[in-house]
């Protein structure tokens, strides 16, 4: 994992050093540079162009990308980027899963398709828009709806090959005590104070995030059980407009059987619009789960990356490049992104929590209907079996009878689900209250290592004084 920062125009300000190691050039040779200094030429300029809407618009991004290094070697990186106090923070780490060789053949056919445009005479901004629409059109045969459903689910899907093969491989990601190396002791303190903060947060991040997988699966069980239950209710009308049709051609003798038909049409009718607000809340539930899994996706990177640039800095492999504060500057920005993406992550999961109380009242009100459609079928089969020589009305109710038992049976399955769903919620403030503790522990300790690197800047009074004594000697 590496980190690195820019300007709003994408000039480099920071980087730690895996990223000047991996780029294959000096400190010197990045900062000040414009990033694109490391891309390589096949990446398609449209994905840029979506990288940077999202960051001027003030919003996080993610995707994979191929870069280039100082000796032409090429490597690939998941890039999360997020826009933090006038800078951008982007983090890096290699990609692990199956999507990767599925974004290179796409890649392939989206900087094609601005080649061509190009060579035909359309402007870069043309070309971009071409192969914007190419791109919209492959995300939605992959099953997704647009870029940012796509980096979503990707994001997660990374993180989760990733800690596969590093617990296969027995890898840690950052250290578990910080080494001691050639710095200020008063810093390293600092440091590992940050550190124990960080892993604190990492912890409980942890809890929440290793439950997002029964989230998803407890999700779509609802979608598959919602969308079950309004299959089955418009059948529901489908029986009542028959039963109607047929006993109006029976006079008078089917008059109780067209009253019961009436409110039996009625009643689905009603029910059907519950299930259908059942199901759109159902679809609600799912866009906020994949609001939440991103974000904590996002957090456990960021933190991840400060644990890993506090041992970077406690090892001393920075030499004195932080004697102006850079490094202070490089770990708040990382704490400071942190801090917010957890905050977006609990919101987000509180909004999770209202629309599962709001799906547990629809669920109540659509039992409430079955009994509606329960007591119909029971009178229109009482009714039905008066009739004599035609047992089309006792089978119709027959059929709805199953039905109506299918539906509770389907209900009681989701009931179950909401509250499963509603148990893993609950455990959220608590876990949040114990997240923004090491978040308040970070700040706090970032200010002393702030405080710390500007007295260690600033020369002692002596100093100074002997220093111009010798200025003035050598002017003199």
């Amino acid at each position: 994992m590496f980190f690195s920062t820019t300007d709003r125009k994408g000039a480099i300000r920071t980087g730690n050093d895996v990223f000047v190691r991996v780029s294959g050039y000096s400190r010197d040779e990045l900062v000040g540079r414009p990033h694109n200094i490391i891309r390589h030429p096949e990446m398609p300029k449209v994905v840029f162009r979506l990288v940077w809407k999202h960051l001027l618009g003030g919003l996080p991004v993610a995707g994979f990308v191929k870069n280039m290094a100082k000796d032409g070697r090429y490597y690939w990186v998941v890039a999360y980027l997020t826009p933090i106090q006038g800078e951008m923070l982007s983090i890096r780490f290699k990609p692990s899963s199956a999507l990767l060789p599925v974004v290179e053949a796409l890649y392939r056919e989206l900087r094609r398709c601005e080649r061509d445009a190009e060579e035909s005479g359309q402007s870069r901004e043309a070309a971009m828009d071409a192969a914007e629409q190419e791109l919209r059109v492959a995300l939605k045969q992959h099953g997704f709806e647009s870029y940012d459903a796509f980096m979503r689910a990707m994001l997660h899907e990374e993180l989760k090959c990733r800690d596969q093969q590093i617990a296969a491989q027995r890898l840690e990601l950052f250290p578990a005590e910080l080494p001691m190396g050639q710095i200020d002791p008063a810093l390293h303190t600092s440091l590992k104070a940050i550190h124990a903060a960080g892993r604190l947060a990492y912890g409980q991040i942890n809890r929440l995030y290793a439950q997002l997988d029964e989230f998803a699966v407890l999700n779509e069980k609802l979608r598959e059980k919602s969308s079950f239950v309004l299959g089955l209710t418009q059948e529901f009308r489908f029986i009542a407009f028959n039963a109607a049709l047929r006993a109006s051609r029976l006079g008078e003798e089917g008059r109780s059987l067209s009253v019961i038909a009436e409110y039996l049409g009625s009643a689905s009718e009603s029910t059907t619009k519950t299930v259908a607000i059942l199901t759109s809340q159902v679809d609600t539930i799912l866009g906020k789960l994949r609001a939440v899994t991103f974000n904590l996706a996002a957090a456990r990177l960021q933190i991840e990356m400060v644990l890993s640039f506090s041992a970077e800095l406690a090892a001393g492999r920075h030499g004195k490049d932080g004697s102006d504060g850079v490094h202070c500057r490089m770990i708040e920005s990382l704490q400071r992104a942190f801090a917010e993406t957890v905050d977006r992550a609990v919101k987000a999961l509180l909004e999770l929590e209202r629309e599962l109380d709001g799906l547990a009242v629809h669920a109540e009100e659509m039992q409430r209907k079955i009994l509606t459609l329960q007591v119909a079928q029971v009178g229109g089969l009482v009714e039905a079996q008066r009739l004599r020589g035609d047992d089309s009305f006792t089978v119709m109710f027959a059929d709805l009878r199953q039905g109506v038992d299918g539906t509770k049976r389907e209900l009681g399955a989701l009931d179950a689900i909401g509250h499963r769903l509603a148990e893993l919620s609950q455990e959220t403030p608590a876990i949040s209250a114990a997240i923004a503790r090491a978040v308040r522990t970070m700040e706090g300790e970032v200010q002393t290592l702030a405080s710390l690197e500007a007295a260690a800047a600033t020369p002692a009074p002596k100093a100074v004084a002997v220093k111009r004594e010798r200025e003035l000697a050598v002017a003199g």
